[in-house]
């Protein structure tokens, strides 16, 4: 039981689940002034590693240019998903648009080693040893490189740059703004980590992380516990696609029998899975971390961010740039509070480029998938959309 509900609730960092028919060009050719155009790029990184990268531009002149720091697994410059048999889509292209529609051009680019594939869900095809090398110290570079390249094209070679980053995408987008102060303008950072990666962890397998989710759904009289009557509710019907049923769920998730269900329970769950992740980190074991981790990630990349990446409590008050953070109150992969505590930061040592924006009702993704199902754009995706168009 234990790795089946380590694979539910660590989510870790995939921003989210997350074709175009558009031919590679070089990395000089120059780009019409008065028309939009739509090219894939192929970067070449400080190493040699090479990775295709997607830039859409409207027409006209461009002053802002949005770049996409991904979160973590593999992910490419479209992000196209498929769910179930009716819900398919390219998870980039509501940015996209929404950029182009405002004047602000948009890139996004596939993760080393990840190129599109042809195969539902993920339509991504991965070179194991090339994404041996996908380590958040060098996706560092590679938005440096990619900052670089883009600029030498002569119509962005005055825009400015933000850089959006998602979910671990956070932690590496103030980074390239701290070496690299002239070339970003501005951050934009959604699902955002304030801390650590290990305390990140450590607070998913808290039981706090998996205590959002089923509040949610079952905690009536928001009371931060779980009765087996509003359990045994599931007016949601949540509970078969956790594999559960009404009969057999409060027994199986009252591990300390107190008549409850509460964080310490789900806590106790995962604590088994949890430390087999840690000794899997500690040595290498990528086989096991394939087998029963939720996103496809190595233990070189763990162990990068735990010797080579400080936490944003940290880097953000270097910064001197605008930064506005976007996070959901039910995101259920990084807590909330790290952006209280960030502003808090702020405003103790009287600096005042920082903005947050809270949503209650919003998860990790800002409630994206609504979009997809109902083509509303959610309050706290549209709020970002218009915050870019004012930096």
């Amino acid at each position: 039981m234990s790795n089946k509900y380590l694979t539910i609730t660590l989510l870790a960092f995939l921003f989210f689940f997350v074709t175009c028919t558009s031919l590679p060009i070089s990395q000089t050719e120059e780009f019409s002034q008065a028309e939009s155009s739509d090219q894939v790029l192929t970067i070449t990184s400080f190493d040699g590693m090479q990775f295709d990268g997607r830039l859409r531009l409207p027409a006209g002149p461009v002053e802002t240019l949005v770049i996409y720091v991904n979160g973590s697994g593999p992910n490419t410059y479209d992000n196209h998903r498929k769910f179930g048999e009716s819900l398919e889509f390219s998870y980039f292209d509501l940015f996209s648009q929404q950029c182009n529609q405002r004047n602000i051009g948009f890139f996004s680019y596939n993760t080393r080693g990840v190129t599109l594939g042809e195969e539902p869900p993920l339509y991504q095809t991965i070179n194991q040893e090339q994404y041996k090398t996908y380590l958040p110290s060098n996706e560092i570079k590679d938005i440096e490189t990619i900052i670089e390249i883009l600029h030498t094209l002569p119509r962005l070679s005055k825009t400015r740059i933000i850089l959006l980053g998602w979910s671990s995408g956070t932690m590496v987008a103030p980074r390239v703004a701290l070496d690299q102060p002239d070339a970003v303008d501005a951050l934009v950072l959604a699902g955002y980590v304030n801390t650590t990666m290990d305390d990140t962890l450590d607070w998913q397998q808290s039981g706090e992380s998996s205590m959002i989710f089923f509040r949610q759904y079952f905690d009536d009289n928001q009371d931060l516990s779980i009765s087996p009557e509003e359990l045994g509710k599931d007016q949601y019907g949540i509970l078969p696609a956790l594999g559960t049923s009404k009969e057999t769920a409060f027994s199986q998730l009252d591990i300390d029998k107190d008549g409850m269900v509460t964080t310490d329970d789900f806590k106790r769950m995962l604590a088994p899975g949890y430390a087999q992740m840690q000794e899997a980190i500690l040595k290498g074991d990528d086989q096991w971390l394939g087998k029963n981790y939720g996103v496809l990630l190595t233990s070189r990349w763990f162990m990068d961010y735990r010797n080579n990446m400080p936490p944003n409590s940290e880097i953000l008050p270097k910064l001197s740039i605008p930064i506005h953070i976007f996070h959901g109150v039910l995101d259920r992969n990084v807590p909330v509070q790290g952006v209280r505590d960030s502003k808090n930061t702020f405003d103790r040592i009287q600096k005042e480029n920082l903005t947050i924006h809270i949503f209650a009702g919003h998860d990790h993704d800002l409630n994206y998938l609504l979009y997809q199902q109902t083509g509303e754009i959610p309050q706290g995706l549209e709020e970002l959309f218009n915050t870019l168009s004012t930096l």
